[in-house]
């Protein structure tokens, strides 16, 4: 949920801060949004299973979480 319409970005990164994929880079409205990962990185290759990161960042803010990826 963002609290206001500008850039962002939503990115996966592996447990050891290698990123996996740009899941969002761009302009974005206001509001609630859903993005799915597939489980591929930027090439379309699956990743393994394990301990995944996303951070989202717009303007000076930023969160991140963690994520279990199992095939």
């Amino acid at each position: 949920s963002l609290p206001a319409s500008g850039q962002a970005s939503l990115a996966v990164y592996d447990i050891t801060g290698r990123k996996v994929r740009d899941l969002l880079n761009g302009p974005i409205e206001a509001g609630s949004h859903s993005v799915t990962w597939d489980g591929r990185d930027e090439n379309g290759q699956p990743v393994s299973s394990g301990v995944y990161l996303s951070r989202l960042v717009q303007g000076k803010n930023s969160v991140s979480r963690r994520m279990l990826h199992v095939k």
